[in-house]
């Protein structure tokens, strides 16, 4: 599947290209060139909040950088309020980083829009 999209990048670099590779990528546990590609679909498409969001989700859960994860985040959140999967992700990164009280928040906000919270995240998140 990567080769596809390799090809595909070749003749046509769009953002879309690069954010389908990317998420490849993490599926074979090749995160350094996913994180690439995802920087390089939101560098042809800053407005699209995918690409924000992976790069939020390996700072978070593979580099260990839940700051960093909120920032991409935040900005993939403020570019689709109603962004349900980075509310969760987000709140994730709250907790590594011990703010319980704004991971419940973003749990909170993702259930309101429909989301699915798992309880064992709603029990990190409780006092």
């Amino acid at each position: 599947m990567v080769d596809h999209y390799t090809e595909a990048l070749r003749e046509t670099e769009t953002a879309y290209g690069y954010i389908q590779r990317g998420k490849a990528l993490l599926q074979l546990n090749r995160y350094q060139s996913a994180y690439e590609d995802f920087k390089q679909a939101f560098a042809l498409e800053p407005k699209n909040k995918e690409p924000y969001y992976y790069i939020g989700y390996i700072e978070n859960n593979l580099l260990k950088s839940p700051h960093e994860a909120v920032k991409y985040l935040e900005r993939a959140i403020a570019l689709d309020t109603a962004y349900v999967e980075a509310y969760l992700e987000r709140a994730i990164a709250f907790l590594n980083m011990g703010a319980k009280e704004r991971a419940m928040k973003d749990m909170q906000q993702a259930k309101q829009l429909g989301g699915t919270v798992d309880t064992a995240l709603w029990e990190k998140a409780s006092p």
